[in-house]
């Protein structure tokens, strides 16, 4: 790095480092939410095959219908089942939903608050259609009504932000859709996860200094820049979108995602057009041993 950037960096990872500066850094907690993924994961898990979801049967085709933090889950099971899904799936985002649903569709409402206004019409939407029903939420009116038309409901715990609960979305929503026939039990994976998450957050704890962090290191590289966040197809590319919301909401600035290889198609020819503004933008590319070895290869449009 360049000298400025230099000094830029080191003030910055000091920063970091001072932990008493981290209630006014944070002052809702949600490095306590990210720290506590692991065991959300697993509290989501005995949730969901507690829950009475009735016994399992035949749907043509599945739709998770959510926003923001409640509908990321949906994109990351739906990304990480495909190649074993045998049945459709989509996320929805929106109001009313697709023409295909009927009584053949599995309808899962995922909203952690509840009152997501979206979820709560699509829920209404579905219900005419004749759709069957499952509710994933930690209360408000989504529980209220799937309480009243005798839909199954995973009751999650509250208190958090809905971007900060993606421990008990994505997992009361997987755990759900084993239950109900839909996906097998991931069993070792799941158990792997835990291992690997657990092991993160020792690295990249907030009392580990930055010169032995890559979470800190990483920030401080970041900071006074735009994020750009890519990763390649599948669960890489969702979870590139995942980081760019938490950009958003938990550091209130702008930021970007795209996904490869479609980007190298349009995207990629951008970056040569960006002039003064290329100094202020930050690549972060998201690698995966399990990707195309040629996915990343720039070709001409």
């Amino acid at each position: 790095m360049a000298g400025g950037a230099e000094e830029r960096h080191s003030a910055m990872t000091a920063t970091l480092d001072a932990l008493s500066h981290l209630d006014k850094l944070d002052p809702q907690r949600m490095i306590d939410a990210i720290l506590a993924f692991p065991e959300m994961a697993e509290k989501a898990r005995e949730i969901a095959l507690r829950a009475d979801l009735g016994m399992p049967r035949t749907y043509r085709n599945i739709v998770v219908s959510g926003l923001g933090g409640s509908a990321i889950g949906g994109d990351l099971n739906r990304a990480l089942f495909a190649g074993s899904l045998r049945e459709p799936m989509i996320v929805n985002r929106e109001y009313d939903v697709p023409e295909f649903v009927d009584e053949s569709t599995l309808f899962i409402a995922s909203s952690y608050s509840g009152n997501t206004e979206e979820t709560l019409a699509a829920f209404e939407d579905a219900l005419e259609r004749g759709a069957h029903i499952v509710a994933i939420t930690t209360g408000g009116t989504l529980k209220e009504l799937a309480r009243d038309n005798d839909f199954p409901c995973v009751l999650l715990p509250g208190g958090y932000q809905p971007r900060a609960a993606l421990g008990y979305g994505m997992f009361g929503l997987m755990y759900a859709l084993v239950r109900l026939g839909v996906i097998l039990d991931p069993g070792v994976a799941f158990d792997e996860m835990l291992s690997v998450t657990h092991s993160i957050r020792e690295r990249c704890h907030p009392d580990v200094p930055s010169d032995k962090n890559p979470a800190k290191h990483l920030a401080a590289r970041v900071a006074g820049h735009i994020p750009v966040v890519y990763g390649s197809e599948g669960y890489r590319g969702v979870v590139a979108t995942r980081w760019k919301g938490q950009f958003n909401e938990n550091a209130k600035t702008f930021a970007a995602a795209g996904v490869f290889p479609e980007l190298n198609h349009n995207e990629t020819v951008g970056w040569s057009g960006v002039g003064e503004l290329g100094a202020k933008l930050f690549a972060i590319i998201l690698r995966d041993p399990k990707e195309s070895k040629s996915c990343l290869l720039y070709t001409s449009p």
